[in-house]
């Protein structure tokens, strides 16, 4: 079931979009948010099929590339 995502749903998944080699103290330090709250929300994201996958991409030119394929709510 598709749901509405709250703002800091919406916001975690902003910053991960910009950066989503971002560790989870990283994550919460720019939202401003616990890093407990970051963790709850992060797993609550993934738990609803927000985030599908993290995935590591490497080729010659480009090392440590994290992709982080979000699906459209």
């Amino acid at each position: 079931m598709k749901r509405n995502l709250t703002e800091t749903e919406q916001r975690l998944l902003a910053v991960l979009k910009m950066d989503s080699r971002k560790n989870i103290s990283e994550i919460a330090s720019t939202l401003g948010i616990s890093r407990v709250t970051a963790k709850k929300t992060l797993d609550g994201l993934l738990e609803i099929g927000a985030i599908k996958s993290f995935t590591i991409t490497l080729d010659d030119e480009e090392k440590d590339i994290v992709l982080v394929h979000v699906e459209n709510l």
